[in-house]
């Protein structure tokens, strides 16, 4: 009985490491099976993560779950998040679809169309959430506080909020009057965004404005400020015309990170055993590390046991702050030719120096013999990191 609980302690363990690593996936999953309030909420867990590696994507697929859950303002502030921050090659499917959601589909087409590949993870389902969940209802704004509050929103670089805004208060003002202003501040926004076409097409529409309210009303400020505005559409012009395709907003350019070599050396025990470890490895990423280990040891209740020799191979990924999970398997050498193999998923922090040299590294670590006669076992491990080079957080 005693051996059973052992394995199913490992086992647990296991799918713990599994479901942990793994959540990402299950947002994606829940927003494929539009369970979109459970999306929202493990996406929302996922964004309080230190320094995730993929939290541009996780920012991106944040917006689009909001966005399918009706919360479109929200949405938006996290799409002009990414925005600032620069986001990935998916980025503009992202925005598509939460204009699209909001009934928006006129903004939507100048960022993503059909004929561009979405993401691998939705590319089947987008189109039925995306008729599902759309908003056709029309925003009412009282234009002359929406118009104020997308040119605050733009002065503080949220293009993507001011152009829906600046959208919505066109809709509101078309037809009945001459104020081109929403369409000139639109442009600005637009050509921020990098979509001179449609940059372009808003400062035609505000030109022709102007020109239809100099023929009610001459005004000479306005009369000598219309060349610049044209030569300035001449401009967009020549850059649009210059573009092909659909440009994304800025693109977040990969850094290419440089592998770091570490050494560890630390010990290892248990109930009935102990051990001196040391490790050779390198970070991959900031948050991800592969090593080679060696170690030996012995069992200090018994003096018939010999002196064991381990050598292994493990890596260890930062799931937040310090806090790292670990997966590996070793080969355990006893010098009578009974060899055990195990698997050996661990759990613990790594509490780097001010220098960023060094780090101290306390872990829980779980054996998982695979021989039939073995028992699991579990233990703690303590010891330290050192880095070639300052480490990179």
């Amino acid at each position: 009985m005693r051996k059973l609980e052992k394995y199913l302690f490992c086992v647990l363990f296991l799918f713990s490491f599994a479901t942990f690593a793994q959540s990402q996936k299950q947002a994606q999953l829940y927003v494929e099976l539009d369970k979109i309030s459970e999306a929202i909420t493990e996406y929302a867990r996922l964004t309080t993560k230190d320094k995730d590696k993929d939290k541009v994507a996780i920012l991106e697929e944040y917006a689009y779950a909001l966005a399918l859950g009706g919360m479109h303002r929200q949405a938006m502030i996290y799409l002009d998040r990414v925005n600032i921050i620069g986001g990935d090659a998916d980025f503009p499917f992202y925005i598509a679809q939460v204009f699209s959601l909001m009934g928006k589909d006129s903004i939507a087409v100048e960022f993503w169309t059909e004929t561009n590949n979405a993401p691998a993870w939705i590319a089947r389902n987008y189109k039925e959430l995306l008729q599902k969940h759309k908003y056709d209802d029309a925003d009412i704004f009282d234009a002359d506080l929406a118009y104020l509050h997308a040119n605050q929103l733009a002065s503080q670089g949220m293009f993507l909020q001011s152009i829906m805004l600046y959208h919505s208060v066109q809709e509101l003002i078309e037809g009945y009057t001459n104020e081109y202003l929403p369409y000139l501040s639109s442009s600005v926004a637009w050509e921020r965004l990098f979509k001179y076409k449609k940059a372009a097409m808003e400062l035609n529409k505000s030109i022709e404005l102007m020109q239809a309210e100099l023929q009610e009303n001459p005004d000479t400020t306005l009369a000598n400020a219309l060349p610049d505005f044209e030569n300035h559409l001449q401009l967009l012009q020549i850059q649009a015309a210059n573009t092909q395709g659909l440009n994304p907003p800025k693109v977040k350019k990969r850094q290419t990170y440089n592998p770091q070599l570490m050494l560890y050396a630390g010990g290892l025990f248990t109930l009935d055993y102990a051990s001196f470890n040391t490790r050779v490895g390198v970070f991959i990423s900031n948050s991800f590390n592969v090593s080679l280990n060696f170690g030996f040891g012995g069992n200090y209740e018994s003096d018939d046991n010999p002196i064991s020799l381990n050598l292994g191979l493990s890596a260890y990924y930062r799931v937040y702050r310090v806090l790292f999970v670990g997966f590996g398997f070793s080969e355990q050498f006893n010098g009578e030719g009974n060899n055990t193999f195990s698997l050996n998923p661990s759990i613990g922090v790594s509490i780097v120096s001010k220098s960023r040299k060094s780090s101290w590294d306390i872990f829980f670590n779980v054996y998982c013999p695979l021989k039939s006669e073995a028992f699991p076992g579990f233990g703690f491990s303590i010891g330290k990191s050192f880095y070639l080079g300052r480490r990179n957080l």
